[in-house]
This record gives structure tokens, C-alpha cells and sequence, in this order.
């Protein structure tokens, strides 16, 4: 169990999100989340098997601790890839000569999201190699 726990660990700091330039949105987008999201269910099933063994006792602080560990990460992408959705919905909108002059003040509010999120993603971007995930 201590190995599967160990592989869980070493799994995670291998993983890379992958972020695209996309042209449309000027902007870097994360994408190709499925081997991510397979690699949550495949991880959360070994620790939930784990954490039901009846030798566990030792290990369960560790292997409670990794569960949590992917359970926010799992959250973060969710929330994440729900923001991305979001912010390109509305910069699609913002884009259009009327609504920036029938809605100035939202116009001026997204300004300053669309900006934010782009730096996000441009940091992200830099980052997505060196992101240790799971501690």
C-alpha cells in the first residue's frame, strides 16, 4: 500500500497540464484535460481501496492526506475549466462594438477580467512544466 501511495505521489508530479494558444480569444487556454481527469478517477479509486483495507491503520494519515490532496485538485480543474468557459462566453460578447457602447461600465469591468485572465494564463503557460501538483 506504502508503494501505491508512493506511485500516486511520483504520478502526480509528472502530470503537465497542457495550455494552447488560441487564436480567437488571444489568449493561452488550458485543454486536453481527459488523461487528467482519468488519471483523478484512477487515483482516487487506489486510495479509496486503500484507505478500505482493514491493514491500512499505519498508512491511513498518508493515504487520508493524498485523498484530500486530489479531491482539491480535482476541484481546482473543475472550477478552472469553469472560469476558462465563463470569461470566453463573455469575451465573446465584450468583443462587439454595441455592447461596448451600450455597456460601458461592464465593458470597462471586463477590461480589467479579460486582463487578469489572460496574465493568469500567460503565467500559467510558463509555469505548466514546473507545476508540482501533489506534495
Amino acid at each position: 500500500m506504502k508503494e501505491q501511495i508512493e506511485f500516486i505521489k511520483q504520478t502526480w508530479n509528472k502530470i503537465v497540464f497542457t495550455v494552447n494558444w488560441e487564436d480567437k480569444c488571444d489568449s493561452f487556454i488550458i485543454c486536453e484535460l481527459e488523461d487528467i481527469y482519468t488519471e483523478l478517477d484512477n487515483s482516487l479509486a487506489n486510495l479509496n481501496m486503500i484507505l478500505g483495507s482493514r491493514f491500512v491503520a499505519p498508512l491511513r494519515v498518508e493515504a487520508e492526506q493524498q485523498k484530500n490532496y486530489i479531491m482539491t485538485l480535482s476541484d481546482m480543474i473543475d472550477q478552472w475549466v469553469i472560469c476558462q468557459k465563463n470569461w470566453r462566453y463573455l469575451e465573446n460578447i465584450f468583443k462587439a462594438n454595441d455592447i461596448k457602447q451600450a455597456l460601458p461600465h461592464a465593458t470597462a469591468a471586463f477590461v480589467g477580467v479579460d486582463k487578469f485572465f489572460k496574465n493568469l494564463m500567460q503565467r500559467t503557460q510558463k509555469n505548466s512544466k514546473c507545476i508540482n501538483i501533489v506534495r
